[in-house]
């Protein structure tokens, strides 16, 4: 993504409203889905994060886990478990 395609969303989004349906169903405006490359996408998806009293929006994509190397499927293995280490070593702490 280019910056000026960045900036694009950022204006958009700064200064438009969207509306939210009964059910909770948010409309990316197109200008939006194009700076962000969802309309090329087979399946578009976006991440959600809770941010500071806000939402924010990312782009994703899926992908089998056959696609992923087998050295990165081990390097996310080997950083979870370290995480999973500190988690209880502070847990034990406290």
């Amino acid at each position: 993504m280019t910056l000026d395609s960045i900036n694009a969303v950022l204006q958009l989004c700064c200064m438009t409203a969207i509306p939210i349906s009964k059910r909770g169903t948010i409309t990316l405006p197109p200008e939006v889905r194009r700076a962000l490359g969802l309309d090329a996408a087979a399946n578009p998806m976006m991440l959600l994060e809770l941010r500071n009293g806000g939402v924010f929006l990312q782009p994703a994509e899926a992908m089998p886990v056959r696609d992923i190397p087998l050295e990165t499927l081990q390097q996310w293995i080997s950083e979870d478990e370290r995480g999973a280490e500190s988690f209880w070593e502070k847990a034990g702490k406290a």
